[in-house]
């Protein structure tokens, strides 16, 4: 049984958190790529990315509308493949009605669907209804798996730009770290320091000195982590995405063009 997505986030939320050394250890296991690249190949990598940012929000606004408009077609399309064995049963009822009203001197009483006529068209008609399939379902599939590939890769390279903020973030945390150790060291009046002995206040500073120094190292780990990143969306990412964007609409359309012609032989 698939778990709910309230227990799955929940799940995730108690997983340990990585450090900026495990991230990268596991990037480089999981996306080998060049992270030695130059500034300039990193810049053209980073404009390439952003153009292509660009050009799928217009594209992914014209998919939002063809999806709703797929969406309409699909049980429009699904009642007309129903409407063939409701159209035996009437068929049948006709025939039936018109044999029951029937008198010697009428004319003769056509059976195509009651009869014995080998024709057998209301079993045909029937396996019609059984046989055809909604060759729409194709598209609106397609349509759902293109956007969510397409958030996918946007969602990461969102959050390569949130690495910036996070880095800016861990800047300003090193700062004021910074200034309450001076001020501890100095005798300075801090929060942290106001109830604390000597002994106390040492460990304290000994504890916020070492998170000083990881800090430090996560500020140099982000800036690589962005640029690992960059050339892994700009090299590997978007070119994958863009040749199975190709592919799933080849194969969506010889599904559907493929159950119409199946549908057209019925």
């Amino acid at each position: 049984m698939r778990p709910s997505v309230p227990d799955v986030c929940k799940a995730l939320e108690t997983m340990p958190r990585l450090t900026t050394d495990d991230l990268l250890a596991r990037f480089r296991v999981c996306m080998p790529v060049n992270e030695m690249a130059g500034d300039l190949k990193i810049k053209s990598h980073n404009e390439s990315i952003n153009e292509f940012v660009r050009e799928q929000r217009d594209y992914m606004e014209q998919l939002e509308t063809f999806k709703k408009q797929v969406k309409a077609i699909v049980p429009i399309k699904e009642m007309e493949v129903s409407h063939y064995k409701e159209f035996a049963d009437f068929l049948v009822k006709y025939e039936e009605n018109n044999a029951k009203k029937a008198k010697m001197d009428d004319p003769l009483t056509v059976k195509l669907l009651t009869g014995d006529s080998k024709m057998d068209l209301k079993q045909k008609l029937i396996d019609n209804a059984t046989s055809m399939r909604n060759p729409f379902k194709y598209i609106y599939n397609w349509i759902k798996g293109e956007l969510y590939d397409l958030n996918c890769v946007l969602e990461c390279i969102a959050r390569k730009e949130g690495i910036e903020s996070t880095k800016s973030k861990a800047i300003s945390k090193v700062k004021d770290n910074k200034d309450t150790v001076e001020k501890m060291n100095t005798g300075k009046f801090t929060f942290k320091g106001m109830f604390m002995s000597n002994t106390s206040k040492a460990s304290e500073t000994q504890n916020i000195l070492q998170n000083i120094s990881q800090t430090e190292r996560d500020i140099q780990n982000y800036e690589v982590i962005k640029n690992y990143l960059i050339i892994y969306l700009a090299e590997i990412a978007i070119p994958a995405f863009k040749h199975q964007k190709a592919g799933n609409y080849l194969r969506a359309m010889a599904g559907f063009c493929g159950q119409e012609i199946s549908n057209s032989r019925l």
